[in-house]
């Protein structure tokens, strides 16, 4: 399986939604962006100026389109778009999305507050039929790096976290059974 989580629009939470969906789908995680990565989730991630196409990858791709990334891309069973609620955000989604040719493409409402999420599918529904799913703003995705586990993880450490983060994850939660039930197709 291969997943590429790619915007050009930089701060939409890329590399956390990168880092989350590698562990809990327990696939290595490859980006050609600096980040925490390497040292967050030992032995399984990489950072590389050109990746390479393999399998059994989350691939981070940072907020620029460096050569063989969208051959990449057009190559993944999933292509993750996440965004936020903002007009450059929107811009630059957009741009991202005529660029791809692959038809699997997922939309992801991410760091999302209030009406954000409404907002987002009001306008991408109009221009495309993309699934979209809400990934809440919560404490929860700051922990994880720190931490070294995803946010299902740190959920499911004790019945605190299970009650403190229970609607904070939920959007992630369906995006990860959306993924896991095409891997088995």
């Amino acid at each position: 399986m291969r997943v590429s989580v790619i915007n050009k629009k930089g701060g939409v939470g890329k590399t956390s939604l990168s880092y989350n969906l590698a562990i809990d789908l327990d696939l290595f995680l490859i980006s050609n962006d600096d980040s925490v990565i390497e040292l967050a989730y030992n032995n399984k991630a990489k950072i590389m100026d050109k990746p390479k196409l393999i399998d059994n990858v989350v691939y981070d791709f940072g907020g620029f389109v460096d050569s063989g990334v969208l051959e990449i891309v057009n190559k993944s069973d999933f292509v993750i778009v996440p965004l936020t609620a903002d007009l450059n955000s929107f811009k630059k989604t957009m741009s991202i999305l005529k660029e791809i040719e692959n038809e699997n493409i997922i939309l992801v409402a991410n760091i999302a507050e209030k009406n954000d999420f409404e907002e987002i599918k009001s306008y991408f529904l109009k221009h495309f039929d993309f699934p979209i799913f809400e990934i809440k703003s919560a404490r929860i995705w700051k922990k994880t790096f720190k931490e070294k586990k995803s946010v299902l993880q740190i959920q499911n450490k004790n019945k605190i976290n299970e009650y403190v983060y229970r609607n904070a994850i939920t959007g992630y939660i369906e995006l990860l059974n959306y993924i896991k039930k095409g891997q088995t197709k």
